[in-house]
């Protein structure tokens, strides 16, 4: 039976320096580690387009739905789904619809009550369009969870990771930063992997979370970063 929580909720906002970089996967990961910490996460994702209704099963909701230990229902981990692989805004214009701009806040509600900790997922790149007046990380600024980088590790992981992370430093007077997190998202050889970490450390102040290799299913996370995030009877020992 599931708890409803009358505190704040504490979460975390997932974006990524493009689309394609593994966000989903990296927030997989992270629920199941706060799971394993006992915390009772929730998880949204306000908008995803290349959806298929027909198999929910391997949309990116019903992964992170599945990786929370499928609390409420998939349905409400995304509200507003569309099939066309676009810019949310762009996949509901296919199909004669738009963006429901308060929904895509209001869809939060109902993990803030029954969550503990809520991971949300935001849709491609820290500047992809959300709405028709809004990106994402208006989006993240509006919520207030502390933002979760994830950068491909291949060729041009330092070039992407330093724009995006400067950008949002800097958007609005600055997006909360928890940290980042280097996601390879292809088997292939990639002789970059052996200093991408070691050279955007080198010239960011902001925390490397955690480094996830091709297919890896349990990563460790920087606990002395995240604690402070987390409820404090949950905070892990560093």
């Amino acid at each position: 039976m599931l708890k409803m929580f009358d505190r704040p909720t504490h979460g975390l906002f997932i974006v990524g320096c493009d689309t394609g970089v593994g966000k989903t996967h990296v927030g997989c990961l992270l629920l199941q580690w706060l799971r394993e910490l006992g915390l009772s996460p929730g998880v949204y994702k306000p908008a995803e387009s290349g959806f298929d209704e027909r198999q929910p099963e391997g949309s990116d909701a019903y992964r992170l739905w599945q990786a929370a230990g499928r609390p409420l229902t998939w349905q409400q981990v995304c509200p507003q789904r569309f099939f066309a692989p676009l810019a949310p805004d762009q996949a509901a214009l296919r199909e004669d619809r738009m963006i429901d701009s308060g929904q895509l806040r209001q869809g939060l509600k109902v993990w803030k009550t029954y969550s503990e900790f809520v991971i949300v997922e935001g849709a491609g790149g820290i500047l992809s369009p959300m709405s028709k007046d809004e990106v994402v990380l208006d989006l993240a600024i509006e919520l207030g969870y502390p933002v979760v980088l994830v950068v491909d590790d291949s060729i041009g992981a330092i070039n992407r990771a330093l724009l995006s992370l400067n950008v949002a430093g800097r958007y609005r007077g600055g997006v909360p930063l928890a940290g980042w997190v280097l996601n390879q998202t292809s088997s292939e050889e990639d002789e970059s992997r052996q200093s991408n970490a070691r050279e955007i450390q080198k010239r960011t102040d902001v925390p490397l979370l955690a480094k996830s290799t091709y297919g890896e299913q349990v990563i460790a996370w920087k606990h002395e970063a995240l604690a402070p995030l987390l409820p404090k009877m949950n905070r892990p020992s560093s």
